[in-house]
């Protein structure tokens, strides 16, 4: 009644090892004494034998067709072989940097570096060891869920390369939280008044946190509103 394939559409490149490709032969009681032949639409493209074995002759489409043919009757299953030029396969993955900061609720893209930069497949897999500090898309998207620190892994589909970054999250600097503990209290108070007579130094970060009063400068007077 039909002829049924594991597989209707495949993907080929030029000096790779052979496809072989199942017909089954439905219902299977039937299948006793049947013949499955085979043809290729294409055979300048890809060609197949009487197992099933498809091979990849230069880049083009090829429809491969399993016909189980009897007395009146004709069944047919066909698979769209598609065949491109020989693949130039991923010898390693690397990051631009070890580790990436990102302030809680921030984003980034990571860029991936292939070796070969032509490199056919460019499938990734990415994965993150701590879902509730970083998430990671299927794009390569981190997003900072909490404060602390994960390592994102990205490995290339073809050959099985892997890289991995650090993504450190920080507390998203607030005002009067001077030495970003995530609190605000005698300490950041402290390091206002130090500032203010020159017995310390603060960064940009700091100096914004520490302007509580908005008056464009860090003093004693942003040291008691704290």
């Amino acid at each position: 009644t039909a002829v049924r394939l594991d597989r209707y559409t495949l993907t080929m490149f030029m000096e790779e090892d052979a496809e072989t490709l199942t017909a089954t032969i439905l219902p299977e009681d039937a299948a006793e004494g049947k013949t499955v032949r085979w043809r290729s639409s294409n055979e300048s493209a890809a060609l197949v034998d009487e197992s099933g074995m498809v091979t990849a002759v230069a880049p083009g489409i090829a429809i491969i067709t399993a016909e189980v043919a009897g007395d009146g009757y004709s069944v047919k299953a066909s698979c769209i072989v598609t065949v491109h030029a020989k693949r130039i396969h991923v010898e390693s993955l690397s990051f631009d940097s070890e580790l990436l900061e990102l302030p809680l609720g921030g984003s980034s893209t990571l860029n991936v570096i292939f070796t070969p930069d032509n490199a056919t497949t460019r499938t990734l897999l990415w994965l993150t060891d701590d879902e509730s500090t970083i998430s990671v898309s299927r794009t390569g998207v981190v997003n900072a869920l909490a404060v602390g620190e994960a390592t994102v892994t990205v490995t290339s589909m073809d050959g099985n390369h892997s890289a991995t970054i650090q993504i450190r999250v920080t507390a998203k600097p607030q005002k009067g939280d001077i030495n970003g503990d995530g609190y605000i209290d005698s300490a950041d108070a402290l390091l206002a008044l130090l500032y203010t007579v020159g017995r310390t130094d603060l960064t940009d970060e700091q100096l914004e946190a520490g302007d509580v009063n908005g008056d464009g400068s860090v003093d004693a007077g942003d040291a008691v509103r704290i």
